[in-house]
């Protein structure tokens, strides 16, 4: 095979790959896909408090709403 033939087999590979991961979500599939496993982070509560421990001990807040300095305190 030559350069051409194989740059045209793995764009039209690729592009084939692509458009197969395009689909529309029937209603009744959205019920499945709203599921707790689903979800980026399967427990809210808990990356919350993570988050708010992280940023309270570096004293930083990085644009998740939260208040307060480094001592912990709000």
């Amino acid at each position: 095979m030559n350069k051409n033939t194989l740059y045209r087999l793995v764009f039209i590979s690729s592009f084939v790959t692509i458009l197969t991961g395009c689909t529309n979500v029937e209603p009744y599939e959205r019920s499945f896909l709203a599921k707790d496993h689903m979800q980026l982070e399967p427990n809210p509560l808990h990356a919350t408090l993570m988050e708010h421990a992280y940023f309270s001990r570096e004293g930083i807040s990085g644009g998740y709403g939260l208040s307060g300095g480094g001592c912990g305190c709000n």
